[in-house]
């Protein structure tokens, strides 16, 4: 049984708040402001990716990063049936980006870096091959070997 997806506008004010109190260094200070960022979102939460990149576009904003300068890879393992809805929402949620595309885990096109500890292959998007900086937002899970 599937969580329920978070509350948008909940993520969202989270995001803020951890953007204006990092651990560390700031993301926003980071990264570039003419880097090709790649924001990779799980598409699976329904409204809430479109909340959380929104905030982070605001904070890039504020940093003097264009959004033109930012592409969105919607990816979700979970609901593979419905990720260029989640891709409609994030373009539609976040105008301005330069492209948002869909990660598609059964495209022959991706690349395979390598493998994990336990010998399973690690397939990513071809757009990671043009990023400069590259951006996750998306539950944290334990996996065996640490967090994914």
């Amino acid at each position: 049984m599937r969580s329920p997806a978070p509350d948008a506008h909940a993520l969202g004010v989270a995001v803020r708040v951890s953007l204006t109190r990092p651990y560390g260094t700031p993301l926003v200070a980071a990264i570039a402001a003419t880097a090709l960022t790649l924001v990779a979102v799980d598409g699976a939460a329904g409204a809430a990716p479109a909340a959380a990149v929104g905030a982070l576009l605001e904070a890039f904003a504020r940093a003097g990063k264009p959004a033109r300068r930012v592409v969105v890879l919607v990816a979700s393992a979970a609901d593979r049936g419905r990720p260029r809805e989640a891709a409609a929402r994030l373009s539609a949620a976040c105008p301005g980006v330069a492209r948002v595309l869909v990660h598609d885990p059964e495209a022959p096109h991706g690349f395979v870096p390598g493998v994990t500890s336990h010998g399973v292959p690690v397939a990513l998007d071809e757009a990671l091959l043009e990023a400069e900086a590259l951006v996750t937002m998306g539950p944290a899970r334990r996996v065996p070997g640490g967090v994914s």
